[in-house]
């Protein structure tokens, strides 16, 4: 129960809590979309959910990331999928066989970037096929940060 006069949620603008406000530690995550039109090999620049481009910004510290293959990958061959940013392909995921329980819905996990985890210019998400291109596939990628202050 509030106490009368006290400022509830309704009360606070929409991102009036920022980052030096709560000492920079604020977690944000992004979802960016492999919307699977492109099954063949090389590198896919994820987009938003909208299909807008979308980028993490500079300063970005990434913590964790999660990919949920929406449509399961399959691949008439031996193909991988790494996930990484402009510049360094396999920032968070080196290369991975297509059907590793890391890239199937039911055993997908949210995972500390094996490389990169600062961004250090707005860059884009990759998400690179290599080996064989893939039959099907489709997946959100979810990525949380967070920024330097």
């Amino acid at each position: 129960m509030l106490k009368t006069g006290a400022v509830s949620t309704a009360k606070i603008a929409d991102n009036a809590v920022t980052e030096p406000k709560v000492g920079g530690q604020q977690i944000h995550t992004l979802k960016f979309v492999y919307d699977g039109t492109s099954l063949t090999t090389g590198a896919k620049t994820l987009t938003s959910a909208t299909g807008t481009a979308q980028t993490l910004p500079a300063g970005a510290i990434v913590v964790d990331f999660m990919i949920d293959a929406d449509v399961p990958f399959a691949s008439g061959g031996s193909a991988t999928i790494a996930l990484g940013i402009t510049g360094t392909a396999d920032a968070f995921l080196g290369a991975t066989a297509f059907d590793n329980a890391a890239l199937v819905r039911a055993t997908s996990h949210f995972k500390r970037p094996s490389g990169t985890s600062v961004i250090t210019g707005a860059s884009s998400v990759l998400l690179t096929i290599a080996t064989a291109a893939l039959t099907a596939g489709g997946a959100s990628v979810y990525i949380n940060y967070i920024e330097t202050v």
